[in-house]
């Protein structure tokens, strides 16, 4: 599962093009929950070299397989 956040479409564009690679689904942050699949990326921008804090704050709460290989 691919999960993305966007401002300006950029962050989607990658996020399409791993899943097309990856034969993978893309997500949108605010719709993301857990599959279970075997491994998550993130993709998102950077805001002044951060991660921006929506981002942060979905990483906080989201439950993670612990098996599960996490990529961003």
């Amino acid at each position: 599962m691919i999960i993305y956040f966007s401002g300006t479409g950029n962050s989607y564009s990658v996020a399409k093009e791993l899943a097309k690679k990856h034969n993978d689904k893309v997500v949108p942050l605010k719709n993301a929950v857990n599959d279970n699949s075997k491994h998550i990326i993130f993709v998102f921008p950077t805001y002044g070299e951060d991660i921006p804090p929506n981002v942060i704050e979905f990483i906080k709460n989201f439950e993670f397989n612990k098996n599960q290989k996490i990529i961003g």
